[in-house]
């Protein structure tokens, strides 16, 4: 089996398991939740921070984040407005469905085994933009309309757990390994 099709069939292997388990109740609620909780304290931010330490960045890439911020803000904007009648649980998870990207735990992957490591740069510039969308406003959205205390729906505590997500601290410190050129030893990756 070639790199394509082997990539495409591990990545629906994942999938096809992961929908299986919950379809046939092999895994209980709070189970999922648990291996959600552990995915987005140890994979996510060990994948940002290998993805962003690992790639040559180049300022002339600067237009591709931007997009993606362009992108999910207009989707947000647009949402927000669009589902402005409905009561606000409801309005706060379907404006929140619709502000960003999922490319980063199976995208990644996928690109690197179709097109190589230099395809990476790419997926991982729109990926900056998309980040700040999904853990600074969707995040943000999803805290202001789930709050029942005023004192946590200010912008303070708010910017306060978006930057002690894993996942924004996996960007951060692989974007600082990035640009500082930390030597890291190969173990280092490979775990």
């Amino acid at each position: 089996m070639n790199q394509t099709n082997s990539v495409f069939v591990i990545t629906i292997a994942i999938i096809l398991t992961g929908f299986l388990l919950k379809k046939y109740n092999l895994i209980s609620e709070k189970e999922g939740k648990t291996i959600s909780k552990f995915l987005m304290h140890t994979t996510f931010p060990a994948l940002m921070i290998i993805s962003m330490a690992r790639v040559k960045l180049e300022t002339s890439l600067i237009l591709i984040p931007i997009f993606a911020l362009v992108v999910g803000l207009s989707m947000l904007l647009i949402a927000w407005i669009w589902f402005s009648n409905y009561e606000k649980a409801l309005r706060g998870v379907l404006t929140m469905g619709v502000g960003g990207f999922n490319s980063g735990l199976f995208g990644f992957p996928i690109i690197e085994g179709l097109f190589g490591k230099q395809a990476m740069v790419y997926a991982i510039m729109f990926d900056i933009g998309n980040t700040f969308i999904v853990f600074g406003a969707i995040y943000s959205i999803g805290t202001y309309f789930s709050t029942k205390k005023k004192s946590e729906t200010g912008i303070k505590p708010i910017i306060k757990k978006v930057f002690s997500l894993p996942p924004v601290l996996g960007i951060l410190l692989g974007l600082i390994i990035n640009f500082t050129n930390i030597p890291l030893p190969k173990i280092f990756f490979d775990f």
